[in-house]
């Protein structure tokens, strides 16, 4: 009787069904997302090419060299959107010498890794640093008939500590200005076109820009792992039905002041472009890996 009840334990063992390992947790997004009410960022992430990291590293400053197009053909949306401005004065400043040449950056290093639609920024990695006493714009230009999904002013402006600017300020005292934060919130038809992007505009506001140093290869190795835990975990899923309504309503709930219904809303609260294509994280994490691979020449510039 022992050797039966015995055997009918482990006969019943094997019936059982096999338990499904647990997914690992997703990485905490809450404090990753970008918000349009604190807006003013001192530490930005730059994608460029592998040509142009070359020079910087051969010749130095200057780290903005994409010139504003005076007129059309036009290089950017921010190009159309700073030309076709209703504040006459911003207008008059930003197109204008020290303001004209560019660069583009986001708070992360993950978020344009991808690119948007068929551009890509390149794959090496720059770390900006701006000044302390930098302050930072927030545009939100109007579209001919195009409804924006998030309502705001049009201009404001933002010291690093989170104070409020006036318009008057700025105007007085430009060489102080150093980014301006674009944001395109539209619709095209039901799919969501919108973005965002930080614009550094002053080269003088730059404290630091560095290339393949420790610590960018660090941060890239940081990014990696935030990416293959939220992978790992499932949380965002391949695909979605109605994937614009679905996006216009995260950027209502969540562009100004970050709230997010799920870890999938978070994680598009981090990205610049909320586009179907940051869905694919193996593709994102591929690219973070490269980049790590091809930051092999290290270069420091400093205002100090």
């Amino acid at each position: 009787m022992r050797w039966l009840s015995v055997a009918g334990l482990w006969l019943a063992a094997c019936q059982r069904p096999t338990a499904v390992p647990s997914r690992p947790a997703p990485p905490d997004l809450s404090a990753q997302g970008v918000t349009l009410e604190r807006f003013a960022r001192a530490e930005l992430w730059s994608w460029t090419s592998a040509e142009t990291a070359k020079k910087l590293v051969e010749e130095g400053p200057p780290l903005l060299r994409v010139r504003i197009h005076p007129r059309p053909p036009d290089a950017s949306f921010y190009d159309v959107h700073v030309r076709e401005t209703g504040d006459l004065g911003l207008r008059a400043l930003l197109t204008s010498e020290p303001f004209s040449r560019t660069r583009y950056a986001w708070p992360n290093p993950w978020g344009a890794a991808l690119g948007v639609e068929d551009e890509r920024y390149g794959d090496r990695l720059i770390r900006v640093v701006l000044r302390a006493d930098a302050v930072v714009a927030r545009f939100v230009p109007r579209e001919a008939g195009q409804a924006p999904v998030v309502e705001l002013p049009e201009w404001s402006f933002e010291t690093m500590a989170g104070a409020a600017v006036p318009r008057e300020w700025v105007l007085a005292n430009p060489t102080r200005l150093a980014a301006v934060l674009h944001v395109r919130s539209v619709r095209a038809g039901a799919t969501f076109v919108g973005y965002r992007e930080y614009v550094l505009v002053n080269e003088s506001t730059v404290q630091r820009f560095e290339l393949g140093t420790p610590r960018i290869r660090a941060e890239l190795g940081s990014a990696t792992g935030l990416v293959q835990r939220l992978l790992e975990s499932g949380a965002v899923p391949a695909h979605r039905a109605e994937e614009g309504a679905w996006l216009s309503a995260v950027v209502q709930r969540g562009w100004l002041r970050g709230e997010a219904e799920s870890v999938e809303a978070r994680w598009f609260l981090t990205l610049p472009f909320p586009r179907a294509r940051y869905r694919d994280l193996p593709a994102v994490a591929r690219a973070l890996v490269h980049a790590a691979k091809v930051q092999r020449v290290e270069a420091t510039w400093s205002a100090d």
